[in-house]
């Protein structure tokens, strides 16, 4: 599953990182993905099940600190967890820009080049954004998730 770095994530911002997370949060969904900080590394963890802001995760391997244990699940509030880092992924992206009054118009993908464009458009009207993207989907909504923050 591709999704955006923790790092390219924390590039951000911190006012943009917060507006990412809380929108995350609300949104969670069972195969969302994240990131905490456990014994001073990063652990990657999958949701379970999400009910609310409860969540049931399956800790991924880390070699470094699973002390042997290939995964194990824990129980988390995340309204209580401040250390989190969302893997945002393709459809993250596409629920973040419409939840935020964004409708997509279109996704193209060059004809001569490799370069994918993103025409938006605010509350329906005539307020359209066009985007010159990446090679990358991902990284062309990432572009235009983080614009439509600032």
């Amino acid at each position: 599953m591709k999704y955006i770095s923790a790092d390219e994530f924390l590039k951000q911002d911190k006012e943009i990182q917060k507006v990412f997370l809380d929108w995350w949060k609300e949104n969670v969904k069972q195969y969302d993905l994240f990131y905490r900080n456990f014994k001073g590394k990063r652990q990657k963890y999958i949701v379970i099940k999400s009910e609310g802001y409860e969540l049931e995760t399956l800790t991924l391997r880390n070699k470094k600190i699973s002390a042997g244990r290939d995964a194990w699940t824990e129980c988390w509030n995340i309204k209580c967890i401040w250390d989190i880092v969302p893997l945002l992924t393709e459809v993250n992206l596409i629920k973040f820009i419409e939840n935020n009054d964004f409708k997509i118009l279109e996704i193209l993908r060059g004809k001569y080049t490799d370069k994918w464009y993103i025409k938006i458009s605010k509350n329906n009207e005539f307020d359209i954004r066009n985007f010159e993207g990446f090679e990358s989907l991902l990284e062309s909504l990432w572009k235009v998730a983080s614009e439509i923050v600032n």
